[in-house]
């Protein structure tokens, strides 16, 4: 297993916003990884509606193979052209699968840092 130094990343950025908010995220990591001495390996791969697009399915098998040699999955955002397509096809194409096929889930949203011990 590759160590901290040599994280694999799976960079599903997605549709709609995704590929501008993923932009921003990958600096946000390089500038954390030249910080604390980490380097990343960035696997990018199609999901949702780009992923529609060209090839057809919201969750290409490329997709999932570039998440399964991952150590972490990067997930942008999905929208409405991915959620139709679930609801036409529910496994294995779709995004809500990469979930469970890493058997695995976290959502991290914006905060504010603090000191420790400070009021709330």
């Amino acid at each position: 297993m590759p160590t901290m130094k040599n994280l694999k990343i799976a960079v599903l950025a997605g549709d709609g916003i995704g590929p501008e908010v993923m932009a921003e995220s990958l600096k946000v990591l390089d500038a954390a990884g030249r910080k604390h001495g980490l380097g990343f390996e960035y696997k990018h791969a199609d999901v949702g509606g780009c992923a529609i697009d060209k090839q057809g399915e919201a969750l290409p098998a490329s997709t999932l193979k570039a998440c399964e040699e991952s150590q972490a999955i990067l997930f942008g955002s999905v929208g409405e052209r991915a959620a139709r397509a679930r609801e036409r096809k529910s496994a294995p194409g779709t995004p809500r699968n990469t979930r469970a096929t890493r058997s695995s889930a976290s959502r991290i949203r914006p905060s504010r840092p603090r000191a420790c011990g400070a009021n709330r």
